[in-house]
Parts: C-alpha cells; structure tokens; sequence
C-alpha cells in the first residue's frame, strides 16, 4: 500500500533497502574526519602561537564528531533493520563490529606507547592498559578513542535489537531517549552516567533518519530542502559557537549539532536514491578511509612537527601555512595507514568470515 502527500511517499515495503544510498553518506564522513583535522591543528597552533589561524574559523570543527554519531547511528539501522527480531544473527554482527573497532585502535594504542617511550615517560599499569585496549569508559592514551567508547556502548545496545526485535527495540529508544533528556535538561553535565551522556542521543537521531529512509520517499525539492536546511543550521551554530556566543562543548550543542547533522544525513540519502547528486569521488575514498583518519592523524600532525623542527622550517611558516601543513600531515598518515594498515585487516577478516560461513553451511 503506497499513501501519498505533499512531496512524500509513504509505503509498507522496504523502499530504501532496494538501492544503494550511502553514496552521500560516505562523503560525509569524510568531511566530517576533515572538520575534526582542521580542529586539531587549530588547537595545535593556539598552543603554539597562543592564537588561531584563520580568525578561529575552525573552533566548531569538534562537531564533526557529533556528524560522525548520526551517521552512525544511521548506517547501522539502515544495514540491519531487516535483520532485528534475528538472534542468529547476532554472533555475525557483533564479531563484524569488534573487527571494524577494535584492531586499528590496538594499533593506535601501540603507538601512543611508542610516543611515551620516546618521550622518555613511564606506561601506565598493564592494568590500566588492559582496560584501555578493551575501551571501558576510562582515560584513554588514544586521546580521540573516547568517541569509540561511545560507539561501543551503541552498538552493544543496539545488538538487543536482535533479540527483542524492531518495536520493542524503538520502545527502549524512546525510554533511553528521554532519560538522557532528563539529565539534560538538568544540567548534569559531568555528572550524567556514560549511558546516558547526551552524545549518545545522536545515535538515535541516526536511527530516526535511517527509519525515515526506509519509510518514505520525498521529493526532490523537499530532499534538497533538508539537505541545504541542514548544512546552513549546522554552519550557523558552529558560527555561533566560534563568535563565543554558544558553548559548543556543553550538552544542549549535541541537540544544536544533531538535529541538522540529521537533517543532512536524511536529504543526502533521499538525493541519492533519485540519482540527484553524483557522488564525488575524493570524498567517498576520504569516507571510506574516515576512521582511519580520525584515529590516526593526531599521529601525523606530532610525526610533521617533528619534521619541521628538525629541517628548522618552523619559525620560517606563518601559522595559517603551518596549520595547512600539519592538516596535510594529518590526513596523509591517516590516509597511509588506512590503505597499508586497515583495509588489509579488513579483507583478512572479511576472509576468515566467507570460510567460517562455508564451513557451517557444510556442516549444516
């Protein structure tokens, strides 16, 4: 049955999951791993220089952390929302996200040992280590790793999904919903247990938009709306939060970031099912290479620092020069790694997966 409104298609079968819309999506998140660089080597020079590059153009770049958790919340839904109410699917899941997280970061946590040995300072406890590998919500070496804590508490709940099935599951959406709320609106703020910290709300605005998707089709121009609607409101409140007027850090900002992250994560995806908008290219490999980006490039802006001071071209770069050099840094060894070090991990687990399958189908 198909119900028609003013711009939108509202059907019963899966319309989304017949095409392929995550085309968009993946840019995205190449330019949020970008905005979260640009982020880091502003910091980096206001702690050198004591000021910002390009007029603090950049404060608000953190919030490409708040996109990345909508688009998260987002790809997992739309991947899996056929397959909830399957508790035999659940084992498949959960080794595919363990292999998505859980190497690289090993790896990054590797080298921020690495840095402290260099350094000259002491490691922590091999008990502190321990539950730092395993991402218990704790101090990390990893600086940027506490987003993945967050990851990992989202997708260990969404694997419930599997078990009690998709109404039930937006039941317990809606109860985890409004308890972070409470908590935000009272201003708990450091406060709040980690379950219910207010980054997590953007998970379900992900899977809200995902929902969506699946659900409806909206027209062109209504798709173009959300997503030109969502991109000026995200850039409106990082200006307000690089003008001082907001503080982009507190927990009402994941709402002020959230809502047009989803905002653009919904139109892309409805743009792409129309063929709209042609995926450029650059930005799916950045997407595709994201976390790898994310993760690592702290790496590469200490690594091309070093690299300055040792050829003495430090003092000689103005800070705008220096901040594109380091951002250049950053994303080129988040990208090297990526290719040498996260796409083979992710084909040799991809293999293991295929032969373990083939090996049950033959005892089955």
């Amino acid at each position: 049955m198909i119900k028609k409104g003013i711009g939108i298609i509202m059907s019963d079968t899966p319309v989304a999951a017949k095409k392929n819309i995550l085309g968009s999506i993946e840019t995205g998140r190449g330019i949020a791993a970008f905005l979260v660089v640009l982020y880091h080597a502003s910091v980096h020079m206001d702690k050198e220089t004591g000021e910002r590059p390009f007029s603090s153009a950049f404060l608000f770049g953190h919030a490409g952390v708040d996109f990345f958790f909508v688009i998260s919340g987002f790809i997992i839904f739309y991947v899996h929302r056929w397959h909830l109410g399957e508790p035999s699917r659940l084992p498949d899941y959960f080794m595919r996200r363990i292999a998505r997280i859980y190497p690289l970061f090993w790896v990054a946590l590797v080298f921020s040992m690495l840095m402290l040995v260099l350094k000259g300072e002491a490691l922590p406890s091999f008990d502190v280590l321990s539950l730092d590998a395993l991402l218990v919500p704790a101090d990390s070496l990893v600086g940027v790793s506490w987003t993945l804590r967050h990851e990992m508490l989202f997708y260990a709940l969404f694997g419930v999904f599997f078990i009690i099935g998709f109404a039930n599951g937006a039941a317990l959406c809606v109860i985890w919903a409004v308890v972070m709320l409470y908590f935000l609106a009272i201003g708990a703020g450091k406060e709040t247990p980690f379950v219910f910290a207010s980054y997590n709300l953007q998970f379900i605005m992900g899977m809200m938009v995902a929902y969506l998707a699946h659900t409806f089709t909206f027209s062109r121009l209504y798709s173009f709306m959300m997503l030109g609607g969502g991109v000026v409101l995200f850039f409106a409140v990082g200006y307000l939060e690089n003008t001082g007027i907001m503080d982009g850090y507190a927990d009402p900002a994941r709402l002020y970031y959230g809502i047009p992250s989803a905002m653009i994560v919904l139109g892309c995806a409805q743009l792409d099912r129309y063929h709209a908008v042609r995926p450029w290219r650059a930005g799916v490999f950045f997407g595709s290479l994201s976390y790898s980006i994310y993760l690592m490039h702290l790496f590469g802006m200490a690594i091309g620092n070093q690299v300055l001071g040792v050829l003495g071209l430090g003092a000689s770069l103005s800070s705008e020069m220096k901040m594109l050099y380091l951002t250049a840094a950053g994303l080129g060894f988040g990208v090297v790694t990526g290719l040498l070090i996260e796409r083979p991990l992710q084909k040799m687990f991809q293999t293991q997966r295929k032969k373990q399958a083939q090996r049950t189908a033959q005892v089955v």
